[in-house]
């Protein structure tokens, strides 16, 4: 993983170069065939939007796009990290095809399972897989959430959706086997206690107490930190 020097980027600065960096890994794996994007909430749904109304407005070959992780819910529920996409733009149309996690009626377990099925089709049809990611001031990345949360499915090779209790949600979340697919990736933090966060993730701690130290081994992935939310 590319992770920054200091000092690091204001984060205003640091939030345009990421949604320059997405734009640019989707337009160029639309070259190649079909692509399938993974989006996570919060502070990264500004980013998401930028890269996809840029793409739209170019004309680019259709892809399909879903979450890297949801708050389970009904569909539309306040607190979905979907529902925050959708109020910042994100439409299904010529352009692009939409995998939201949340399946009226399911239960929390279903959900993942069905979910966990649509990845599976479109990872078959997509030529590359590309995510867009963000860490959170207590190390996690995804849904995965440290100790006492931390799941063992979530290191599952077999596993690609979790569901489980959280603290504050039920949550669901892709897995590091998801992760694995990805062809690259597009991370994401700000503010000073995402920024002590990350300085963290080369030191000593475990996987366990900082789940967003999976992705120090993929060669993949791109990171941009602003000292500055």
């Amino acid at each position: 993983m590319n992770i920054p020097e200091a000092p690091f980027d204001e984060g205003r600065i640091a939030a345009d170069a990421a949604a320059s960096a997405l734009y640019e890994n989707i337009r160029d794996a639309t070259r190649s065939g079909d692509v399938l994007v993974l989006l996570s909430g919060g502070s990264v749904v500004p980013i998401a939007i930028t890269a996809l109304n840029l793409l739209s407005r170019e004309g680019k070959s259709k892809i399909s796009i879903g979450q890297v992780d949801e708050r389970y819910g009904a569909v539309g529920h306040a607190h979905s990290n979907w529902l925050a996409l959708q109020r910042a733009g994100l439409v299904e149309n010529d352009f692009a095809h939409v995998l939201p996690i949340l399946t009226e009626g399911l239960s929390r377990q279903e959900t993942a399972d069905v979910y966990a099925e649509k990845l599976t089709d479109a990872i078959s049809k997509a030529t590359t897989v590309l995510g867009l990611l963000g860490i959170g001031a207590d190390g996690h990345t995804a849904g995965m959430l440290p100790h006492p949360y931390f799941h063992d499915e979530f290191l599952d090779p077999e596993t690609l959706v979790f569901g489980y209790e959280g603290p504050d949600f039920e949550r669901i979340t892709v897995t590091e086997r998801m992760l694995s697919l990805m062809n690259a990736v597009v991370v994401f933090a700000a503010g000073q206690q995402k920024v002590a966060a990350i300085k963290k993730l080369s030191e000593d701690s475990s996987v366990k107490e900082m789940p967003a130290r999976i992705l120090l081994d993929m060669s993949h992935v791109d990171m941009f930190i602003g000292k500055e939310a």
